[in-house]
């Protein structure tokens, strides 16, 4: 199928995939690559896949294997990931940060790979993500302990991608976040899943600016 992108861009875009480093242990410059974190091992074991599957005849150069191979590559170093997430659980637990960054990683493989064991494995963790989700959240908004968070997004529960994912799947919650999340058209589960309330609208948590809560002194 022709590119709908001009031919200088499909080429860099081309160059960029078969060049690119899914791992620490490839050679080439790090830079600002991070691959020690949860959602970032999920989501350049889940990129390995999707790359060698469009390119499957064609030698990566940062790990010298062809397509193929590289699939295989990556669905085994996803495999250890989700084995570890289901002995262990998330390490990032439901973070309001990064939740969405895993649903994204996961998607692609739902989405995009040609093993449906792996399919399978990937579907079984969204599924796990999006109860854990809807159980520890209040009218859109993800009010849990987080495994990782940041201040904006504890301060504004609105802007976080939690929130988007809430919406896409409960009908409450703002769709805060949608680059993160991505466009995967992988139906999330349904578990548990109703139309919103008529008396449960999405709201707006009010911005509490620090200092602004005072210890009673009586």
């Amino acid at each position: 199928m022709p590119s709908p992108l001009p031919s200088d861009e499909a080429d860099a875009v081309r160059a960029s995939v078969l060049g690119a480093r899914y791992w620490w242990d490839e050679p080439g410059d790090q830079g600002a690559l991070c691959y020690h974190t949860e959602n970032h091992q999920a989501l350049f074991h889940s990129a390995e896949i999707a790359a060698g599957t469009l390119f499957p005849d064609v030698v990566f150069a940062g790990s010298g294997l062809a397509g193929r191979a590289a699939v295989d590559h990556g669905a085994a170093r996803f495999r250890r990931w989700a084995a570890l997430r289901a002995r262990w659980g998330w390490s990032e637990w439901l973070s309001n940060t990064y939740t969405q960054h895993n649903v994204l990683a996961l998607c692609s493989i739902v989405d995009g790979s040609d093993d449906a064991d792996l399919r399978e494995v990937a579907t079984s963790l969204l599924d796990i993500l999006f109860v854990e989700i809807a159980a520890n959240s209040w009218r859109g908004i993800l009010g849990s302990t987080h495994g990782r968070a940041y201040v904006p997004g504890l301060l504004d529960g609105s802007t976080d991608g939690a929130t988007t994912l809430l919406w896409l799947t409960t009908g409450l919650g703002v769709m805060a976040d949608t680059a993160s999340v991505g466009g995967s058209p992988s139906r999330p589960a349904r578990i548990g899943r109703r139309p919103p309330s008529p008396t449960s609208p999405a709201r707006r948590p009010r911005r509490r600016r620090p200092g602004s809560v005072r210890a009673s002194t009586s």
